[in-house]
């Protein structure tokens, strides 16, 4: 009998669990579950994966112009849309979303820059990270967004999403769960600010093993990136004057932007870097 009331027990309590992660895994469970680099392991389709077959799509807006780039500060629409693709139809359906100053698939900062449209989705903050998810179950299977994108010299972005189609049985069976990514490169790699003067130089420029930085702005230096014409990251470090030696051995022969941030985290300088290996 005491086995019984056991499993009882355990029963409402999983479906209790599940039927209040019907408000988002981070409201919930504080978790982001995205599949982004540095998220939890644990993704929807760890639990929803029934006969329900959906896909997930990422569309970021310009208007009504779908967009592959973006241009520093220029807010966006972004649209996360759970299509049904097979199997039982959904009745409702759900979703988290974040942004990643990054490359696919490599960790990063992320953006804080969203605000929800409508009703269906809200802003949740899970372990320093922004993201967007389901208020509740939502029979709608669109999400919609605005997002801002990050300063010039920032790079790729990168969003992750997970989310899921579900039959409302207050329970994770019968439901079905996928997920996606997008990386936007941004716009115009000559948009990086170029500013070099006297108060900051690299020496030697070119360089084929190692520079050093030299100049009398460099108290106010907290981090230094170097970059590529496309905005691609090679290097991210803190930085501080008493070692302002870099190692870009490992760099193929080209022009980079070294880029140089304050302690907010603000550019407040770019020079450019050549790497050429020494030939004989």
């Amino acid at each position: 009998m005491k086995k019984y009331l056991y499993a009882i027990i355990l029963f409402s309590f999983g479906a209790i669990l599940f039927m209040s992660n019907r408000g988002g895994r981070g409201t919930v469970g504080n978790v982001g579950s995205t599949g982004a680099p540095g998220d939890d392991n644990t993704v929807c389709q760890s639990c929803h994966n029934g006969p329900i077959t959906v896909a997930l799509n990422i569309s970021i807006l310009d208007g009504t112009d779908t967009v592959s780039s973006y241009s520093p500060g220029k807010e966006y629409t972004v649209h996360v849309r759970v299509n049904h693709t097979g199997g039982t139809a959904p009745k409702a359906h759900g979703f988290q979303i974040v942004a990643l100053k990054a490359p696919l698939n490599v960790n990063g900062s992320d953006i804080k820059t969203w605000s929800v449209i409508g009703t269906n989705a809200k802003i949740v903050n899970i372990n320093g990270r922004q993201y967007v998810e389901h208020n509740d179950r939502s029979v709608e299977n669109l999400f919609q967004m605005k997002w801002i994108a990050p300063v010039a010299g920032s790079g790729p972005v990168s969003f992750y999403t997970a989310g899921n189609g579900v039959n409302s049985n207050n329970t994770t069976s019968g439901d079905g769960s996928a997920r996606a990514s997008k990386q936007l490169n941004e716009k115009g790699a000559t948009s990086i600010a170029y500013q070099e003067s006297d108060h900051v130089k690299i020496y030697p420029n070119p360089a084929s093993d190692k520079i050093s930085l030299q100049g009398a702005d460099l108290a106010s230096v907290k981090r230094v990136a170097i970059k590529d014409l496309f905005g691609k990251t090679y290097y991210s470090e803190n930085f501080s004057s008493s070692k302002n030696t870099i190692d870009i051995s490992n760099l193929y022969d080209g022009v980079y932007f070294l880029m140089l941030y304050d302690e907010n985290q603000k550019l407040i300088r770019t020079n450019k870097l050549v790497k050429r290996q020494n030939r004989a």
